[in-house]
């Protein structure tokens, strides 16, 4: 097992999902990317830039 720590964070109750950031890491840099693949929901990340790609709501930087 890795030694990768992380809190969840549970964003459904806080209605902030228009504002969430979409995060792009180097293959290179590897603990960057398993991280993220273990917080993040690709399935939410594509629907966020699915809405911003349609104006829906405005990217946060």
């Amino acid at each position: 097992k890795d030694d990768i720590k992380f809190i969840p964070i549970n964003r459904e109750n806080k209605n902030i999902k228009d504002t969430e950031a979409v995060i792009i890491a180097n293959k290179k840099n590897s603990i960057v990317p398993a991280l993220f693949s273990r917080v993040l929901n690709v399935d939410d990340v594509k629907e966020y830039q699915r809405l911003v790609m349609e104006k829906k709501i405005m990217p946060q930087y």
